[in-house]
């Protein structure tokens, strides 16, 4: 709750239900985004990618890093 919190204070842009596939990385190895599948509805459903100057990476669970 303190994230979410923190994250509207500042106005930042979320992206809920995505599973993060691949950080991507800029010419001195440094990160500047995510590739990410979405399941979402809309326009935020499918595969992508973000680039950022930051990047947080925020879990709510472990349900699908492992098979079942």
């Amino acid at each position: 709750r303190a994230l979410v919190g923190a994250v509207r204070e500042a106005a930042l842009h979320t992206i809920e239900n995505a599973l993060v596939l691949d950080l991507l990385t800029d010419a001195e190895g440094r990160t500047a985004g995510v590739s990410l599948h979405v399941m979402g509805e809309g326009q935020h459903d499918g595969v992508g990618a973000v680039r950022a100057p930051s990047v947080v990476l925020a879990t709510g669970g472990m349900g699908q890093v492992f098979s079942a």
